[in-house]
């Protein structure tokens, strides 16, 4: 099991080292971790599932980040993680997505946050129709019921702030940190979520653009190879796989 988060950690002699044990006949998965301000992007996580694959590693899950203490800015709502997992489907192969999942704090294992794209309840409600709420409850694998689970983490107004100016100090400039925290009183009582930013949205054609991909007159990625055979090997010939 290999602990990827961000394509650039990919490189030429991580590359060569799985296959080396790929050669042993050792399969390898990866367990990356959502987290806001390294790879909290669609085209992030895209390019990093991709290239894993790429080099003979299974994308096996992408893990929500657990709220422990001194990480909580690295959280990302988990709603975010499912529009993103949501929309890599069709436009990423079923063997690079990864099972999106959260291993609950204090037991309850992995549980899976894949969205549904079947209405249940015929309510109408997709998952971005509207920004969700901070806590919400958990069925757990073996039938536990976890009320009021919330993905965030915590903080006083006070401990926020101090992180914000820290974190403006360390980069240089003010507002490139905007960690999503529920903020708190000193008796442990919700005031507010920090950063409930609108929500990602995407179409056909920005998809397309994001990942890289040629379309079809529909808008839709071009995914049999024998339609742009020519221009596959045009590009072999260009790349440092090509014995010239």
């Amino acid at each position: 099991m290999t602990h990827v988060n961000h394509y650039k950690e990919i490189t030429a002699d991580f590359a060569a080292a799985i296959k080396r044990i790929n050669s042993y006949g050792f399969t390898v998965r990866n367990q990356t971790v959502f987290l806001n301000h390294v790879n909290d992007y669609f085209v992030t996580l895209a390019k990093t599932f991709r290239r894993m694959f790429w080099v003979g590693v299974h994308p096996y899950y992408l893990l929500q980040c657990h709220k422990e203490k001194g990480i909580v800015h690295f959280i990302s709502p988990i709603q975010v993680g499912q529009i993103y997992m949501k929309h890599m489907q069709g436009w990423l192969s079923g063997i690079v997505r990864p099972n999106y999942a959260v291993n609950i704090e204090g037991g309850g294992g992995k549980v899976l946050l894949m969205p549904l794209n079947y209405d249940n309840l015929n309510i109408d409600l997709k998952i971005e129709d509207k920004i969700s709420e901070s806590k919400a409850k958990v069925y757990t694998w073996d039938d536990k019921e976890i009320f009021d689970y919330e993905a965030l983490g915590r903080a006083t107004p006070d401990e926020y702030n101090k992180a914000l100016r820290i974190m403006d100090k360390f980069i240089g400039r003010k507002g490139v940190f905007v960690p999503k925290i529920i903020l708190i009183d000193n008796n442990g009582n919700y005031i507010e979520t920090t950063n409930r930013t609108k929500l990602p949205t995407f179409e056909k054609q920005k998809k397309a653009v994001l990942l890289g991909y040629e379309t079809n007159q529909s808008g839709m990625p071009i995914t049999n190879p024998a339609k742009i055979s020519k221009k596959l090997d045009e590009l072999y010939q260009k790349s440092t796989f090509s014995k010239k």
